[in-house]
């Protein structure tokens, strides 16, 4: 949370802003620069045939005067980016607003619903096409084929809806996202230290001076990366270690 606004709290008083023109040490110009350039990045590199596909389904649609859904996500996409945009700016820790690391999760939303229309109004526009040609209107115009196409638009509307929702669940739970090996390790230590509150925990039996006396250890990295080796043995162990086990559980012959 940017720590000069109430931030996601109350995120509407954060439109003060917009009138003082008061916006602390972030720059709205170098922002956007950032922003719509991480947008533009991803859009044009994330499932660029599909993308493709739909844009000419919807440039069809606006040759053919039948704009109305292409409208409604236009001004929904103006809504959405306008409003992160603000989130970053307003809103968002210091953090984000520098690396915009969430960016193309919060891009896919948008792009996933265009994907969806694009290529149902591309579909629709050639299936048209098809069945005004005398050759193909009577084959087209057959149960058997009406039952398939309509199959075909269920099939394919479902898997795009489908991942459009993923996409939505994921811009705040992360539930299908690969997630970096350092937050794991980060949530799991959180998890350990939760599950040893109110309990004592032992201390570490082995040290600096137990290695140097019987394994002639000096001081320096070789002496460290030693005792963290033994610890994290003595931890992922249940905080048990025998003695015994040192020299074989650090592999001594090679030193």
């Amino acid at each position: 949370m940017n720590p000069s606004s109430p931030g996601v709290g109350s995120p509407i008083s954060t439109l003060s802003w917009l009138v003082s023109g008061d916006y602390g040490d972030r720059d709205v110009f170098d922002l956007g620069n950032r922003y719509f350039s991480a947008i533009w990045n991803y859009t044009s590199s994330y499932k660029l045939l599909l993308t493709v596909g739909a844009m000419l389904g919807a440039l069809l649609v606006l040759l053919r005067r039948r704009d109305g859904s292409l409208l409604l996500w236009t001004g929904f996409v103006i809504l959405y980016f306008a409003s992160l945009y603000w989130a970053h700016l307003a809103i968002l820790s210091e953090y984000d607003y520098q690396s915009l690391v969430s960016i193309q999760r919060y891009t896919r939303v948008p792009l996933q619903i265009f994907h969806v229309l694009g290529l149902m109004f591309l579909l629709e526009f050639v299936l048209s096409v098809l069945v005004q040609k005398e050759r193909w209107a009577s084959f087209f115009r057959t149960k058997k084929m009406i039952f398939i196409a309509v199959l075909i638009i269920l099939l394919f509307g479902g898997w795009q809806m489908r991942s459009v929702y993923r996409t939505v669940i994921d811009t705040s739970t992360r539930a299908y996202q690969n997630i970096d090996q350092r937050i794991l390790e980060v949530k799991s230590a959180a998890t350990f230290i939760n599950s040893k509150r109110g309990k004592t925990i032992p201390e570490f039996p082995i040290n600096a001076k137990f290695l140097k006396e019987e394994f002639n250890f000096l001081e320096g990295k070789q002496l460290g990366d030693a005792l963290k080796k033994l610890e994290k043995q003595w931890i992922d162990d249940g905080f048990k270690i025998d003695k015994g086990n040192v020299k074989s559980l650090l592999n001594l012959k090679k030193i």
